[in-house]
């Protein structure tokens, strides 16, 4: 397995595409149902899509389409507003076939009420980003022209549509123009004075940077990602958690593992320390943390690691297909190394297996 492939398994969970940014709140919306009570539905299912947390989001988006059938809370242009966010937790679900429906009449419903301005921006670059997910590289850039086309202003929306114009180029080989776009999203950002939005922008650069073996631009790109992610979230946030792992990738294809290994450990204690669904997210670190450790051939540890990714990775996999995938393509490899390297020739890896991971 050559150095990119193991950089792209190592980021499995935390490539930027559209749908893992947050919206910003449709205009009017938080001056009536979110501000009524801090548990009202609207504001949980908020909170729960800036956690990461889609199928609870989903739920309590539902509860507030359900109000508005039966006339509890206001409907009109929020109803469409709220699918498009349901069409993007989809996305991220990798529930496709639903993510197209709640975004085909999102955009339906916008178009039909005269109202294309108020939402409709983010409502296209959700269609973007569910096109970049099912590789429709063509389709996407339509769908984020479209989006910047109805942006009322310059914001956070637009250099996050930048952002994912300059993925959706580089899938298709354009490679200046890529380049030109994650420019964009960072002048925009630092126009805007918006940490948050220049985390993202290095951060899909630096990813762009490693992915072409560039390591010390990657670096230097991951390090402003992070900076800028702790004064926007937060020391203690997942978000920073995400950079220490992709500087973990980083580190990787220059083959510092120990340095690779202190970066993931960081990003393990973040989130041992968050509440919330982020399950794919520990699997991801404890297999990577394995995979540093059988590098430095300190084969115990890995399987201790190991161990720890596969015991939540089997118990979930059955009921959400992602963990399914991340152990086909990922963790299944790596016991599959540690096993090469450490047992007898007598023993099978199937008894392997049963020995170390099922008993």
């Amino acid at each position: 397995m050559n150095k990119n492939n193991i950089f792209l398994i190592l980021l499995v969970a935390f490539l930027l595409v559209s749908c893992v940014h947050a919206p910003n709140t449709l205009e009017g919306f938080s001056q009536s149902e979110s501000t009524q009570s801090l548990n009202s539905p609207y504001s949980l299912a908020e909170e729960y899509y800036a956690n990461r947390d889609y199928e609870n989001a989903i739920t309590y988006y539902q509860i507030v389409l359900n109000y508005m059938k039966i006339g509890k809370t206001e409907g009109g242009i929020k109803e469409y507003w709220i699918k498009g966010l349901i069409g993007s937790c989809y996305v991220e679900l990798e529930e496709y076939e639903q993510a197209r429906i709640y975004i085909e009449e999102a955009i339906e419903g916008y178009i039909n009420s005269g109202e294309k301005e108020n939402g409709l921006s983010f409502i296209y670059q959700t269609e973007g980003g569910y096109y970049l997910k099912i590789k429709q590289y063509e389709n996407a850039l339509e769908s984020f022209e479209k989006s910047l086309e109805y942006a009322e202003e310059q914001d956070n929306g637009m250099v996050r549509t930048y952002i994912d114009m300059a993925v959706a180029y580089e899938k298709i080989n354009e490679r200046e123009i890529s380049i030109d776009y994650y420019n964009q999203a960072i002048a925009l950002g630092e126009q805007l004075n918006n940490y948050g939005s220049l985390s993202n922008a290095y951060s899909a650069l630096g990813i762009f940077y490693a992915e072409e073996g560039d390591t010390v631009q990657g670096h230097e790109c991951f390090i402003k990602g992070m900076d800028y992610a702790e004064l926007a979230w937060g020391k203690d946030s997942f978000k920073v958690a995400d950079a220490y792992n992709r500087l973990a990738a980083n580190y990787n294809l220059s083959e510092e593992y120990a340095e690779a290994l202190e970066c993931s450990k960081k990003a393990l204690d973040i989130y041992q320390s968050l509440d919330g669904p982020y399950e794919r997210d520990l699997v991801t670190i404890y297999s990577n943390i394995g995979y540093f450790h059988m590098k430095m051939e300190d084969y115990t540890s890995a399987l201790e690691m190991m161990k720890k990714s596969y015991n939540i990775t089997s118990s979930m996999m059955k009921e959400d297909k992602r963990f399914l995938d991340f152990y086909e393509r990922v963790l299944s490899k790596n016991l599959k190394s540690l096993y090469e390297r450490t047992a007898s020739d007598k023993l099978e890896y199937e008894e392997w297996f049963i020995e170390n991971f099922e008993n």
